[in-house]
């Protein structure tokens, strides 16, 4: 989450998948092999939720303008 961290304290965005998903299909996959299951019969997964993070002072300093349809979309907004 440093990543993150670095967007709150002026960087201008951060788009990543959800580490909350990734860190809740691990622990299933862990599961998985505590009951016996070995690697390899265990599919990979595919992150699906998305979190990105826009500070939009840092894009007003920058010039830049965030359009409402990629604001809507940001799970966290800085300003």
């Amino acid at each position: 989450w440093e990543t993150l961290d670095a967007v709150r304290q002026g960087g201008l965005l951060y788009y990543m998948g959800s580490l909350e998903e990734a860190f809740r299909e691990a622990v299933r996959m862990v599961a998985r092999i505590l009951r016996g299951a070995t690697p390899g019969q265990i599919p990979v997964q595919e992150v699906t939720r998305f979190e990105l993070a826009i500070n939009l002072r840092t894009a007003r300093a920058m010039g830049l303008s965030v359009p409402d349809a990629i604001r809507l979309q940001a799970t966290q907004l800085f300003d």
